[in-house]
């Protein structure tokens, strides 16, 4: 099967809607400002006797800037009431790993999660989206 690019797709819809979202490891804003969307563990809801899985497939959009209101401003737009960039995009995969099935919606709130050794502000969001994979 192929490689998820369910971040990948995530990241572009983002940089859509105006966000400079990239789909790389936290490591990529290390010293930095900058926003990136992560792949956390997906749930397995069900199996069918094909092998195919029902997944809640949960990702993070995780943004840093030295200015504190700038990566939850980011955060909020990724996916909060203003613009819910995520929750209306079309979250199709582009390489056939995956087929969506309904709507992304948040997870949670948007949280502060440090202040890193670099002096920047570290926001965060969940996103899940429900997905069927080979």
């Amino acid at each position: 099967s192929e490689a998820l690019d369910i971040c990948e797709v995530a990241a572009r819809a983002l940089r859509g809607g105006g966000i400079d979202a990239k789909a790389r490891p936290l490591s990529a804003i290390d010293k930095k400002d900058g926003t990136v969307v992560r792949l956390m563990p997906s749930v397995t809801r069900r199996t069918y006797m094909d092998g195919t899985r029902l997944l809640d497939c949960y990702l993070q959009v995780v943004s840093k800037a030295l200015d504190e209101y700038e990566p939850m401003g980011t955060c909020e737009r990724a996916s909060g009431a203003a613009a819910r960039i995520l929750e209306a995009a079309d979250l199709s995969s582009g390489n056939g790993s995956y087929e969506i099935v309904g709507l992304a919606e948040q997870d949670g709130d948007i949280e502060r999660v440090a202040i890193g050794t670099d002096m920047r502000h570290v926001w965060a969001v969940r996103i899940v989206a429900k997905i069927i994979r080979q």
